[in-house]
């Protein structure tokens, strides 16, 4: 049996001045023996009941469980709580024939540490689907601060430069008190948290007031209410200072044990959220380079189809015309229509060569902008597939980064392709729409669809290339199907993280 519930306040002040103990019952609950730690000089409560002793555990959650445990004959687990305190104690209660051996154990730290780490782990999740560093941040310092009321916290991040440090997260401390210290210089007299990130060594403050290494931010502190603070470094994998953590309090006073273990958890998964943060910076402008290479050379091939293919075209297409023009009235038929027929060619040939062209590099999307680039690859697709295609863009009020229409563009493309490779459409629309917090770029269509979990499959549709073009521009694409139930595939746009 396991239960949980708070004893009442007599028992309640019974075990916190313990950390566990024992009692020996007999039958009708009268105290038989028990550690001098739980019940101080016990030789008092010998044969008392438990609850002459205690009347408010009458009726309570450990009461209910001794009686179970005499009538059962079965052993009984539970836990009692100590809300006031946030101490936890485990009750084991073995039964005899003369009656009952209770055990108290204080499980609080075992269990504090265990809220944490899940909390740690819940942070970490969050970081590994790439949730914005500044709201990873933000929940190491709240977590931090719910099992430690009364602190506040503060996360700096250092600079590129390797000299200042900026406002990483900071969620209950004062806007004007952030803004004073936000691009705070290290060094060796810079408070707490740039003299940490000087050293590479924790710093504790105990007095902000008296200490001289807060010289420069002694004013902003005291006017907020803060006289303690206690900084530590965050390295990175590469052992480098990457930022710091920091504890403030509102008396003067130096850091307990327990704190300790809140700093490494706090450290050690800010460290994680900035490299993260960092790696996955660095693979965006890796795949935007790349992207940007690609289209450079997507518009060196297209000016060159112009330059020479095209002009080349022109000439010929002028010198067929001219060779129409000169034909004896006697021509043959036959030389007539061969004519005629390569003058057909030629003109297919032109054609798709303005396609390759178009696809190439859009000239709409240059001129135009997004919508209308998308309005021209509707009507093509439509044209050549027979597949009716809805378009829902209204035209943008503000360019977007040349960078993000095209990975869009291109996104929507490859959809398209996937389509009519994979679908067995009938209908496909596409849509563009724009709040205050995101654009958003859907492709949908009423084809087969394929089960989530068929990784093949989803390979097939070109998923990986879309999500590379997305991340490149700090996009998020997601792609939703079902057998027999058509495939959307969204791609959004946080405003602000537009390259």
């Amino acid at each position: 049996m396991s239960e949980h519930a708070s004893a009442p306040a007599t028992l309640a002040a019974l075990l916190e001045r313990v950390g566990g103990g024992f009692v020996v019952l007999d039958r009708a609950l009268k105290v038989r023996d028990g550690s001098t730690q739980l019940l101080g000089e016990h030789a008092r409560f010998k044969g008392v009941c438990l609850w002459d002793a205690f009347p408010a555990g009458a009726g309570s959650a450990l009461d209910v469980a001794l009686r179970r445990a005499l009538a059962e004959g079965c052993a009984q687990r539970l836990e009692l709580g100590c809300d006031a305190s946030d101490r936890c104690f485990e009750v084991h209660i073995y039964p005899a024939a003369e009656g009952l051996a209770v055990l108290f154990c204080d499980v609080s730290e075992f269990r504090r540490a265990s809220r944490l780490l899940t909390a740690q782990r819940d942070l970490l999740h969050a970081i590994a689907r790439s949730q914005p560093l500044a709201e990873s941040l933000a929940g190491i310092c709240q977590l931090v601060e719910r099992e430690a009321p009364g602190l506040l916290c503060s996360i700096l991040l250092l600079e590129d430069d390797g000299v200042h440090l900026r406002h990483g997260a900071a969620p209950s401390l004062p806007e004007s008190y952030l803004r004073a210290i936000d691009g705070l210089a290290i060094g060796p007299q810079a408070g707490s948290c740039g003299t940490a990130a000087y050293l590479g060594a924790a710093v504790i403050v105990e007095d902000i007031a008296v200490d001289p290494r807060w010289e420069p931010y002694r004013a902003a502190a005291l006017a907020h209410g803060l006289r303690a603070c206690w900084s530590t470094p965050i390295f990175g994998i590469q052992g480098r200072v990457v930022g710091t953590f920091a504890m403030y309090y509102s008396q003067a006073g130096a850091p307990q044990p327990r704190h300790q273990f809140l700093i490494e958890v706090a450290t050690e998964t800010a460290a994680v959220a900035i490299e993260h943060a960092h790696t996955l910076a660095g693979l965006r402008a890796l795949a935007l380079r790349l992207q940007e290479a690609e289209q450079a050379q997507r518009n060196a091939i297209n000016r060159e189809l112009h330059d020479r293919v095209g002009q080349n075209l022109s000439a010929l297409s002028l010198m067929l015309t001219m060779i129409q023009d000169e034909l004896p009235a006697d021509c043959p038929a036959s030389t007539a229509r061969r004519l005629h027929d390569a003058q057909a060619v030629l003109a297919e040939t032109v054609r798709q060569v303005r396609d390759v062209m178009a696809e190439l590099r859009p000239p709409a999307l240059d001129e135009y902008g997004l919508a209308a680039a998308l309005r021209t690859l509707a009507q093509t697709f439509a044209q050549r597939t027979g597949l009716h295609v809805a378009l829902i863009a209204p035209e943008p009020t503000v360019r977007l980064p040349r960078a993000t229409e095209t990975a869009l563009f291109r996104i929507a493309q490859e959809a398209l392709a996937n389509i009519a490779k994979h679908a067995r459409a009938r209908r496909i629309e596409i849509r563009l729409q724009a709040d205050a917090h995101d654009l958003t770029l859907e492709v949908r269509d009423d084809g087969a669809g394929f089960a989530p979990t068929a990784q093949a499959q989803a390979a097939s549709w070109g998923s990986q290339t879309m999500r590379e073009r997305a991340a490149a521009v700090g996009a998020e694409l997601q792609v939703q199907s079902a057998p027999g139930q058509g495939t959307c595939v969204t791609v959004r746009v946080p405003r602000g993280r537009e390259p």
